[in-house]
């Protein structure tokens, strides 16, 4: 008869291991915790990305509704703030000339940036290769 592979022994043993290790990590890693310790300004913080999200889902949803102008209105600003998030899709609109003049040298430029910010990898590297472009030396 063959023996199975993981005997109680082995199984109580791994169950000693991992109840340990979390212990310590929990234990002497982490800080203690004696109420909240959130800070004023990181909850303002907070606040303020919320809103920053909710106003580049507006430009989204004019995107999806064809008023590419309104969206380009709410993304360009916010891209000027440094926005990431705005940036991205406002690299887009230049790239596909959405909402804004056709400006493939503008939507590399932004793309360029985001990249260095290693913000949304993919699509950055994706719209690089579109455009043919290299990183900057």
């Amino acid at each position: 008869m063959a023996q199975p592979i993981f005997t109680l022994k082995y199984i109580l043993v791994l169950t000693a291991v991992l109840s340990t290790s979390w212990a310590v990590a929990h234990f002497y890693y982490m800080p203690a915790v004696s109420g909240p310790q959130v800070a004023a300004d990181s909850t303002e913080h907070i606040t303020i990305q919320q809103d920053l999200d909710k106003e580049v889902d507006r430009a989204l949803q004019f995107s999806l509704e064809g008023k590419y102008y309104e969206a380009a209105n709410i993304l360009i600003p916010l891209s000027q703030k440094g926005f990431d998030r705005a940036q991205l899709y406002l690299a887009v609109a230049y790239y596909h000339g959405h909402g804004v003049e056709r400006d493939k040298k503008k939507a590399e430029q932004l793309f360029f940036d985001l990249q260095r910010k290693n913000f949304e990898p993919g699509i950055v590297h994706t719209y690089l290769n579109l455009l043919g472009s290299m990183p900057p030396a």
